[in-house]
């Protein structure tokens, strides 16, 4: 995937297991396309299961503007903690759909798709 210019927007992340506990966070998706969650606290209520299965199907949320998100095929890459400073995660994803929130076990589908290809000659 290729993003002309990085995309960063806040809002409240959450797993579809645990609706009530949204964590707030702030999500970016490089030029390159890598797609990052940063959160303050860790999505799954139970860090220890965080940590040790740190892969997860699926988290959804609402970003700046009121846009839905889905997340897909997550895992968390890093968690820094400090004796007197704030814990933070990172959580990337391999899959992001913004506009749209799936639910556990729905497979994204599509009736239409928009590409572009640059640098080919005629």
């Amino acid at each position: 995937m290729r993003v002309k210019e990085e995309f960063k927007k806040s809002g409240y992340f959450w797993l579809l297991s645990t609706p009530k506990r949204r964590i707030v966070g702030t999500l970016t998706i490089s030029e390159g396309g890598k797609i990052e969650l940063e959160t303050i606290d860790a999505l799954h209520i139970n860090l220890n299961d965080a940590f040790h299965n740190n892969k997860f199907e699926r988290a959804v949320g609402i970003i700046d503007g009121g846009d839905s998100v889905t997340l897909d095929d997550c895992f968390y890459k890093h968690s820094f903690y400090g004796t007197h400073s704030v814990s933070k995660f990172l959580i990337c994803a391999n899959k992001i759909f913004i506009g749209v929130k799936y639910e556990e076990g729905k497979i994204a589908s599509f009736n239409k798709a928009v590409f572009s290809i640059e640098g080919i000659d005629e």
